[in-house]
């Protein structure tokens, strides 16, 4: 039980550092559950032949990225046709703010045309339980 006359102390500089935590840790999650979401979507699109473009994908947040688990550039051996196929990626992308999704294979951008697996990802991503949860443990003292 407090003390009469105890004093109160509002430390919002802590409460800002920890909002600007918790902010920094959502955008990741949810970018990180958007290309999970996109890869299964290829899958189930039956849009992998030799598994490069499921492999280039990648998120970027503020100060990281997974860019270096995806597979790089070169000939990859499809096991559905038995041939072997060049295949480019992109540079890293990087950003400043926020977060991002990426495939880095060139040719990633007309399978999403043709059978969307990224976009529809990012629609059936719901950011609010993981913000939530998120915020609950950045938020505890």
């Amino acid at each position: 039980m407090a003390k009469k006359g105890g004093e109160v102390k509002l430390r919002l500089d802590h409460i800002r550092l920890r909002v600007a935590e918790g902010v920094h840790q959502s955008t990741k999650a949810v970018a990180l559950d958007i290309e999970g979401r996109a890869k299964v979507n290829i899958q189930q699109n039956d849009q992998i032949d030799t598994g490069f473009m499921l492999n280039s994908g990648y998120s970027g947040w503020e100060g990281g990225s997974n860019h270096g688990s995806i597979w790089g550039s070169g000939r990859y051996r499809s096991p559905k046709t038995g041939s072997t196929a060049l295949h480019e990626a992109a540079g890293p992308a990087i950003v400043e703010k926020g977060a991002f999704v990426h495939f880095a294979a060139l040719y990633a951008i007309w399978q999403e045309l043709k059978n969307s697996f990224l976009y529809r990802a990012a629609e059936e991503t719901e950011p609010k339980p993981i913000v939530e949860k998120i915020f609950q443990a950045v938020l505890r003292d």
